[in-house]
């Protein structure tokens, strides 16, 4: 069976499968679209072989995969495509309703923690990105390249997070926040990309995740 392999769907990630997709590096595999959420859950439920997922996928579920290490779409500084959107002063959000990205699950407990320890405010968090009345929307890739000039307000997560004190650095790298858990073990494993999906030990079952806290988005 051929090799599946999760590809997120927009175009500033482009450049990690190019090669791929046009024969440059040969390999026998079925390359899947999907947004970052998606392809959290396809490889979570064993529809992928190998997928990038977001980062705090792994940090939630550190047994579930093989993490290569040293490989990742990562950043320091603004991305233009992770983004809060919105109509008011990040300052003036406290209280107020902002929409979530259905699409990314590390941008949603990136902007709370931006907002909530950088900023010392806490809007009414929706679970609904199209939420009408919304006066900010968390942005991610395509939709955040094409929207974010428009803003009145763009907080680029990337850029601001990198820059804020709310995040103690590690001897490890990265923004780190004691609420996000142990950081995954690195394991190697046969794969050709950044997350492959171990066998399952026998006896177990995998148990469907959703992204949102148990409790809600509070």
């Amino acid at each position: 069976m051929r090799l599946r392999v999760g590809r997120v769907r927009y175009i500033n990630c482009e450049p990690v499968y190019y090669a791929l997709e046009h024969g440059i590096v040969p390999a026998d595999c079925e390359i899947h679209d999907g947004t970052p959420a998606e392809l959290n859950e396809r490889l979570r439920v064993g529809d992928l072989d190998v997928s990038v997922i977001s980062v705090m996928e792994a940090v939630l579920r550190p047994e579930a995969y093989r993490l290569l290490p040293d490989l990742a779409i990562a950043c320091d500084g603004a991305v233009e495509s992770v983004l809060l959107a919105s109509e008011r002063p990040v300052e003036a959000l406290d209280g107020l309703p902002v929409s979530l990205s259905p699409h990314s699950l590390t941008s949603v407990y990136l902007v709370r923690l931006l907002l909530e320890k950088a900023y010392g405010v806490r809007p009414l968090y929706l679970a609904d990105a199209g939420a009408a009345g919304a006066v900010g929307h968390l942005l991610i890739g395509d939709e955040a390249l094409r929207l974010g000039p428009r803003s009145a307000h763009p907080l680029d997560l990337a850029r601001h997070g990198t820059r804020s004190r709310a995040f103690p650095s590690s001897s490890r790298g990265g923004p780190r926040d004691a609420r996000c858990g142990p950081r995954p073990r690195m394991r190697s494993g046969r794969s050709i990309g950044p997350f492959s999906r171990p066998r399952p030990t026998p006896g177990t079952t995998r148990r469907r995740w959703s992204p949102w806290p148990a409790s809600g988005l509070d």
